[in-house]
């Protein structure tokens, strides 16, 4: 779903349970709906507060904003995980969906287990953020979110430059 100007895109899973409520207080200052869906609202509260928009949200999601002027890419994912949201850097690319199995079926992404990754994930039941790895097992940080591209001027065409959250070239670490 884009906003009207098309400049802002999203791609988003979960519920936002205060959406309409939400949505009144964007409508009072001067956000107009073509819907009555919780994914325009948050559109438009990325729209009025930025990155900050998380705060105003409660429910379980995980989403991806794309700004087509600034040519940036805003991850986030609610305060608990209940909607995961995983990421893989290859070059100059970011791949991220909510399970795991999506980023697989990209061209170029191995399987392969990292042994650490899975044991933090036995004894705390998340993987800690940065964790190098080679694999797509990368989770979001449990308090998302991450913006990618935004401290750097942004490229001719192609792909996205990474930010400093996600720098071009190998995962995090």
């Amino acid at each position: 779903m884009s906003d009207v100007s098309g400049r802002y895109w999203i791609t988003y899973n979960g519920e936002i349970y205060n959406f309409l409520d939400l949505r009144e207080r964007l409508m009072q200052q001067g956000h107009r709906f073509a819907t009555r869906s919780d994914t325009e609202t948050i559109l438009a509260a990325y729209q009025q507060y930025g990155e900050s928009c998380v705060d105003h949200l409660r429910g379980m999601f995980a989403f991806a904003i794309w700004d087509a002027a600034e040519r940036t890419l805003f991850l986030a994912r609610d305060r608990i995980g209940k909607k995961p949201l995983y990421f893989h850097c290859t070059g100059q690319r970011l791949v991220f969906a909510s399970e795991i199995k999506g980023i697989l079926q990209y061209p170029g992404i191995e399987r392969a287990l990292d042994h650490s990754a899975l044991a933090d994930y036995l004894q705390l039941q998340y993987v800690p953020f940065p964790k190098p790895s080679s694999a797509p097992s990368a989770s979001c940080p449990r308090f998302c979110p991450a913006r990618h591209g935004r401290r750097q001027p942004p490229p001719d065409r192609g792909a996205p430059v990474l930010g400093p959250a996600l720098r071009a070239g190998p995962c995090p670490q």
